[in-house]
């Protein structure tokens, strides 16, 4: 049941990589952990720019490539989440509720428009 499409996810994309630069800032957030989250925004940001879809800048990027580096990015913030459970609670927060948001919305995003 894949009912978001690819236009939708290209802006919520754009709309976690300015909050995974911002957030670490606004809201203090240890140096590992402002940069484990800008390089994760620098990241999505990246690859947005460079997927076949209606928000490509320079679409080269296959929109299945895409869902499957989302995923993978997803996997990864959520172990490092959790590594943060005791030093950063709200860090770990903020960092997992964007992943797994991400992961749902790679989850039921259509690879085609």
């Amino acid at each position: 049941m894949k009912f978001i499409s690819p236009r939708f996810h290209g802006l919520m994309d754009y709309a976690t990589a300015a909050a995974m630069i911002v957030l670490p800032r606004q809201l203090g957030f240890s140096t590992p952990t402002t940069n484990l989250m800008t390089g994760a925004g620098a990241g999505i940001l990246g690859m947005s720019l460079l997927t076949r879809y209606p928000m490509g800048l320079v679409p080269v990027l296959p929109m299945k490539a895409h869902l499957v580096a989302d995923a993978a990015m997803d996997a990864l913030l959520i172990r490092e989440a959790n590594q943060l459970e005791k030093s950063e609670p709200k860090a770990r927060n903020a960092i997992l509720g964007l992943a797994i948001a991400g992961t749902l919305l790679t989850l039921f995003t259509r690879s085609r428009q």
